[in-house]
């Protein structure tokens, strides 16, 4: 088992008594990765193969970022001190979603292939369904935003330095977009892709600030 330190976030002051309280985490993982802390690189792990750490007490962010598929994270985050565990388990959604280079994605899981970029401009329902139908597709249903969110497995920047819980592949300006199911008074729903869940509410039809996110067969 490795056990890796990290020197630099431990507070250990030369007049106090004692260090301060530490965090020791526990990491197992799926696939191969390179452990993160805090955004940082701190060692490799092997599926199999634990991987310890030792920090400081409090808040943290974990990532287990791919040697296999470039660009592809599962994160977890850690409060508080002690000795927890994390095991991610990627593996399987990272070979879940394929490009062949037409600027879709293709999810072996559900058939439906995603296109890569997600609108850039600000789009009304009817604007965003337009723009799908003119690249081939169509808004996707709720429960298909659903199973694209990856819980924590993947993540893509999504705007306003936010992650949403999707393929890496995929590029999002805005951590909502449209659905393309309907709503009583005018309105639709919009799904929220930023949580550790995706969230849905209707909004009317003309609202600005959204965006579009393709999906086809």
């Amino acid at each position: 088992m490795n056990v890796r330190p990290v020197a630099l976030l431990l507070t250990c002051g030369l007049a106090a008594p004692a260090c301060a309280e530490t965090l020791t985490l526990k990491i197992s993982t799926d696939a191969a990765c390179i452990v993160l802390l805090d955004e940082q690189p701190v060692g490799q792990v092997e599926p199999g193969t634990p991987f310890t750490l030792e920090t400081t007490a409090g808040d943290h962010s974990v990532g287990c970022l791919s040697r296999d598929y470039p660009g592809a994270m599962a994160t977890a985050t850690r409060l508080g001190s002690g000795t927890q565990s994390i095991n991610f388990a990627p593996a399987a959604t990272w070979a879940r979603f394929t490009s062949d280079g037409s600027g879709w994605l293709a999810d072996a899981d559900t058939g439906l292939r995603w296109h890569l970029q997600g609108s850039a401009d600000e789009l009304t329902w009817t604007a965003a369904g337009e723009w799908c139908r003119s690249l081939g597709g169509r808004l996707p249903t709720r429960e298909e935003l659903q199973r694209l969110h990856v819980h924590g497995r993947d993540r893509s920047p999504c705007g306003d330095g936010l992650f949403c819980g999707i393929p890496h592949q995929l590029t999002l300006a805005s951590r909502f977009v449209w659905t393309g199911d309907e709503f009583e008074g005018g309105q639709a729903i919009i799904s929220g892709l930023a949580g550790q869940k995706p969230s849905a509410q209707s909004v009317p039809k003309e609202q600005t600030g959204l965006r579009a996110l393709c999906v086809a067969p």
